[in-house]
């Protein structure tokens, strides 16, 4: 089945925000290596598991590209699910360790916990019976089931309160570099937010569609200046 306009244009726009995605996650990876600082391999590595969600949509796309069809919804649904669980794991030992809860050890057992029950539901039923985790929909996208989207849901409300309680640590910083950053990551954070929800609503409305897309776009944007920062960035800001 041949890809439609909307395909294409869904595609397109999910291929740049994973391309970029990508680049800013392995960017912070490289800062591990020159500072020898384990946060930067955290954070970066939470940044690109966090975009694995739609490295399923741009490898249907781009295979439809190529054989005229999307992958079958088993590869799809583990492109996109099986890597959060570990991804929330990765983001949340950085948090913790950045705001230095004492109670991290708990926090993560919590989570891990949940996140293998995840995995056991997920390749479960993709054995017995994938209608359950999701179906899909045209070429490059998949209706994921009820408990698959309240999960999604659950990771996005997690990045929401824990990206929150980091940036505004920097916003109490004395220093301006700082708290610049920090208003980057909050950007970051409710920008990746709003568009991973209008993601789930852009089948209705090409305007979503494009909403969602610049949304997540910025998100990854922001987050790049929240934590690089650049020199041209600041003298714009300044203006």
């Amino acid at each position: 089945m041949a890809l439609n306009e909307i395909e294409i244009f869904d595609g397109t726009l999910t291929l740049i925000y994973a391309i970029i995605g990508l680049i800013v996650g392995l960017l912070i990876v490289l800062k591990y290596f020159k500072h020898k600082n384990r946060l930067f391999l955290l954070v970066g590595l939470s940044l690109v598991g966090l975009v694995s969600t739609w490295y399923a949509k741009v490898a249907s796309f781009v295979r439809a590209l190529i054989v005229g069809s999307g992958f079958p919804l088993e590869i799809y649904a583990i492109i996109a699910c099986a890597f959060l669980p570990l991804t929330i794991s990765i983001w949340l030992i950085a948090f913790t360790n950045l705001l230095g809860i004492k109670q991290g050890k708990k926090i993560h057992v919590i989570f891990d916990i949940l996140g293998i029950l995840f995995e056991i539901y997920l390749f479960s039923f993709l054995i017995i019976d994938p209608k359950v985790i999701g179906e899909l929909e045209g070429n490059i996208d998949v209706d994921f089931g009820l408990v698959v989207t309240l999960y999604q849901f659950f990771l996005v409300f997690i990045v929401l309160i824990t990206g929150t309680l980091l940036a505004r640590d920097s916003l109490t910083s004395e220093n301006p570099d700082i708290r610049l950053k920090g208003w980057f990551l909050i950007f970051s954070i409710y920008s990746f937010v709003g568009g991973a929800i209008l993601e789930i609503f852009s089948s209705t409305s090409i305007i979503i569609l494009v909403l969602a897309k610049i949304a997540l776009v910025a998100s990854a944007l922001e987050f790049y200046c929240g934590f690089f920062l650049p020199n041209w960035v600041k003298i714009l800001v300044s203006k």
